[in-house]
């Protein structure tokens, strides 16, 4: 009689912890199909990020010229005007 109601503990003990396995076993795939789709996410922001990056450097020169071209236009206004 102890060794039936041992054996059903056990039965009962095998049947939690194998539920637990099979969540734990989903979860890790879910977690791994997750990383996947993060990863290639990074992969595609780091490439608009250096289209953007370079995209920004041409920018620059034209913009450090009109502001030279501007400075050299109000020094020559206060040349006039003076």
């Amino acid at each position: 009689m102890a060794w039936e109601k041992v054996q059903e503990e056990w039965a009962v003990e095998r049947k939690r912890l194998g539920s637990w396995k099979v969540k734990c076993l989903d979860s890790e795939k879910k977690m791994n199909g997750r990383i996947i789709d993060l990863e290639t996410d990074n992969e595609e922001l780091k490439e608009k990020y250096i289209g953007l990056e370079s995209e920004l450097e041409d920018l620059k020169s034209p913009i450090i010229h009109e502001h030279i071209n501007d400075f050299t236009k109000g020094l020559r206004h206060a040349t006039f005007f003076y």
